[in-house]
């Protein structure tokens, strides 16, 4: 049977599984989305993982910013070039949050993850509720909207001593980490940790509620969505807090992954 080559890539770490007839070997290399890193980046990490090239002969590589066809286009040219013998399939993370959570079934999807981002999966097809703006001005409810809405309240002098004290770190320093990391949004949903952490602290559990209620209204609520299955790490972590808030708004959640990966072997495995 051939070698495959399965990859889920999120913004901070992409998961590898290469299917050799029963076996499966996993790998992990760092987030590789094409919107935030260059090509040549991309290429060394890949390189650095010692697959046997040669022998793969399907790649499926399932990205964030592989949403739109000229994103998709760059990385399957950098993957042809390392996979020289393999067909090669470049998707956006959104179809691996659709095949994971629902297998050729229909119906709503969402992750949340560093980013966010949410789908109908209809006909084995995945159509973006809206268009994915990133982490600047969009990601409602993922992990950096929830850093950002925790650092605005860190440096208003919201928090009570004893979450100020846990954030260990003085103002100044944070600022210049944000505005000089070569990621900012893995930097800032780097303080979902803390925030996990502390979640029944009062104040911190009105954060959480605030960050999953503004995702309901301005991701669900527009598009009269009843039911959502989930992934990411947002959503596996704080899942309790998520059915609360969909709860109030008479919204069901079906299920909740943390990451597509072993899910989507299966698939490939089953329909390949």
């Amino acid at each position: 049977k051939d070698m495959i080559l399965v990859a889920d890539s999120g913004s901070t770490n992409t998961e590898w599984r290469l299917i050799d007839g029963d076996k499966i070997i996993r790998f992990q290399s760092i987030g590789l989305n094409p919107h935030i890193l260059n090509g040549d980046i991309i290429l060394e990490n890949i390189k650095n993982l010692f697959f046997p090239f040669n022998l793969i002969k399907k790649i499926f590589f399932y990205s964030s910013g592989c949403g739109q066809n000229n994103q998709k286009k760059n990385m399957s040219i950098l993957l042809q070039s390392l996979f020289v013998n393999a067909s090669v399939y470049v998707y956006s993370d959104l179809l691996a949050a659709a095949r994971s959570l629902l297998n050729n079934n229909d119906g709503n999807i969402a992750i949340l993850g560093t980013g966010s981002n949410i789908a109908y999966y209809k006909n084995k097809i995945v159509y973006p509720f809206m268009m994915s703006t990133g982490y600047l001005i969009g990601d409602d409810g993922s992990g950096n909207s929830l850093g950002k809405r925790f650092l605005k309240s860190y440096f208003n002098g919201d928090f009570d001593i004893e979450i100020t004290h846990k954030v260990g770190q003085n103002k100044q320093k944070i600022l210049n980490e944000l505005y000089n990391h070569p990621m900012p949004n893995r930097y800032l949903a780097s303080f979902a940790k803390i925030i996990f952490e502390n979640k029944n602290h009062p104040q911190i559990s009105e954060l959480i509620k605030l960050n999953f209620e503004e995702w309901i209204e301005n991701c669900l609520l527009p598009f009269g969505i009843k039911n959502i299955s989930l992934c990411g790490s947002i959503s596996f972590y704080f899942s309790s807090e998520i059915k609360k808030c969909c709860d109030n708004y008479q919204i069901k959640i079906m299920k909740v992954i943390e990451k597509p990966i072993d899910d989507l072997v299966l698939f490939h495995k089953n329909y390949d």
